[in-house]
């Protein structure tokens, strides 16, 4: 597992992993990990589509509709 976490650019960074738990009302607790990659931007867009909107279902066919 210790090759992975030199993913990022700059290669005498080690990548962490950091565990954070969301509470949205609507959905319950969610678990993500948020992983530090030097040298690289990550963005998960499930994160922004919940965050601006108010959808019904967020299933991958009501997302992408």
């Amino acid at each position: 597992m210790r090759e992975y976490a030199k993913f990022g650019r700059i290669e005498s960074s080690i990548s962490k992993v950091k565990v954070q738990t969301t509470n949205i009302k609507a959905l319950g607790t969610r678990e993500g990990k948020d992983v530090n990659i030097e040298g690289r931007v990550q963005l998960d867009t499930m994160q922004v589509i919940i965050r601006d909107h108010k959808l019904s279902s967020y299933s991958l066919n009501n997302v992408s509709f």
